[in-house]
């Protein structure tokens, strides 16, 4: 797996730094290998979308909708993930 793409989100990647375990670090792992992957944008979307419902998974409820928005919020507007996505 690259190491562009390891921690697949800034959350994960700060909680890293601080040795802090996220309950939906296990999402990360298929999010990080389409993105080291690349593809087109529709596969970047389902990359995404399949990390945000893996997060409402985990945490459930009202948590799990507002991680995986925030989530998404970030993944949608940090230009960094489609400079990683779109690398190849």
């Amino acid at each position: 797996m690259s190491t562009l793409t390891k921690g697949c989100t800034l959350i994960s990647w700060l909680a890293g730094l601080l040795k802090i375990v996220l309950p939906e670090e296990g999402c990360c792992n298929e999010h990080d290998l389409f993105y080291d992957q690349g593809g087109s944008l529709r596969t970047k979307i389902f990359a995404d979308w399949l990390l945000a419902k893996c997060v409402i998974a985990i945490n459930g409820g009202w948590q799990g909708w507002a991680k995986a928005g925030v989530g998404m919020l970030v993944l949608s507007l940090n230009p960094y993930s489609y400079f990683v996505f779109f690398r190849r």
